[in-house]
């Protein structure tokens, strides 16, 4: 450790040739990660000369992974190996993100001699890109000027996620070969999400698609990923007339599924505060950046319930997502009325105040959606 630091003092951010990021988390979820892994980018703008490489060590991830950093312009080369198989002599510096960083300390102490041609220098950037644990074994200092750079130059700055033009070719192709006209337009719809109460009712769910099913030239998405049944599920609902508009991706991949968000055709997203949902804003948010039209960008609508204070609240998830329409369901005056999380102050945002996502009604979501979307159609029909 004592030379670890030593080297940190005398690192050279403008000498930095080869830089690796070791990642680490305790468990997957797509959200989370996106979030993470999205701070790459202060690092690379900060390490500019240097060539960087990120590791994730927990391979059983290996295609999630890909799938969120495919295209990814602040990375040079992806790995996954475990801790112990990675030559870190290669390196210049590395910037440890993990729930352990133990590990890597004994590790070097085990692979090499610190007094002969160590010159490795190991930062912490873990308690910035992932959520503070209280079982976290922290032993590595931070940069402080990586991170003045990361807080003052691109905090706050909106996430992306880098789907080419080449994949929507595909998208459009693959709704194409389902029937998908070239005047239609595509809704997606969320359906799942880690926590039953960040859902609304089953009810209501239904009443949401049949009055989104009235609209016209509209074709309704819905991911069935696992391929679990969803399609004969939702059938027993509609009925045959409508599942004639429905579309399922069965059994694709993570990353064929995110094409499909950035389907030219998609004019609505919606759904809990879910993965799925920030990985749609930061496609979008890629696309705005890089010159599309406002017009292009689909409606995006998350609607949120009560949060557990300790895994954050809707500013804290949503806060940075400017394409996203956050709903919060708020009582006033003795009346139960969707609130944007754009709209508030920063007091209110902060608030733990609204109402569970049981308390919503495809009335509301529909009201909102056509408002937005200036479609007089959508209303909710009884199922």
């Amino acid at each position: 450790m004592e030379a670890t630091l030593n080297n940190n003092v005398k690192i050279n951010r403008d000498n930095v040739q080869r830089l690796l990021i070791v990642y680490q988390e305790k468990a997957f979820f797509i959200g989370d990660t996106f979030i993470d892994l999205n701070e790459i980018r202060g690092i690379r703008a900060f390490f500019h000369h240097a060539v960087i490489d990120i590791n994730l060590i927990n391979k059983q991830n290996a295609t999630m992974y890909n799938a969120l950093l495919k295209n990814n312009p602040n990375l040079d080369n992806i790995h996954f190996s475990d801790w112990n198989e990675i030559d870190y002599t290669q390196y210049d510096a590395v910037i440890c993100a993990a729930n352990d960083e133990e590990i890597l300390l004994k590790i070097l102490h085990e692979k090499y001699d610190p007094c002969s041609d160590y010159n490795l220098a190991v930062f912490s950037i873990s308690n910035f890109i992932q959520q503070v644990r209280v079982d976290a074994r922290i032993v590595f200092p931070v940069n402080e000027a990586l991170m003045e750079f990361i807080t003052t130059k691109v905090a706050g700055k909106p996430r992306e996620i880098y789907v080419s033009e080449e994949e929507r070719d595909w998208a459009d192709g693959w709704l194409a070969a389902k029937g998908m006209k070239a005047t239609d337009k595509l809704y997606i719809l969320l359906d799942s999400t880690t926590r039953r109460s960040k859902l609304i009712s089953m009810n209501v769910y239904f009443d949401l698609l049949m009055g989104l099913l009235e609209a016209d030239n509209v074709k309704v998405l819905v991911f069935d990923e696992r391929s679990i049944g969803k399609r004969a599920f939702y059938k027993e609902w509609l009925g045959e007339e409508n599942m004639k508009k429905m579309i399922f991706s069965e059994s694709l991949s993570f990353r064929e599924d995110l094409c499909l968000l950035a389907s030219r055709h998609t004019r609505l997203v919606l759904g809990p505060c879910t993965g799925l949902l920030h990985c749609a804003s930061g496609i979008y948010n890629h696309y705005l950046n890089n010159g599309a039209s406002p017009k292009d960008i689909p409606l995006l609508i998350t609607y949120t319930g009560q949060y557990v204070k300790r895994e954050g609240n809707a500013n804290y998830w949503w806060g940075s997502s400017p394409l996203m329409n956050c709903l919060l369901l708020k009582e006033k005056n003795n009346k139960k009325e969707i609130t944007v999380l754009s709209s508030l102050t920063t007091e209110e945002r902060n608030s733990y105040t609204q109402l569970p996502c049981s308390d919503y009604t495809a009335a509301m979501l529909l009201d909102f959606i056509r408002s937005k979307m200036k479609t007089p159609e959508l209303v909710a029909q009884p199922v």
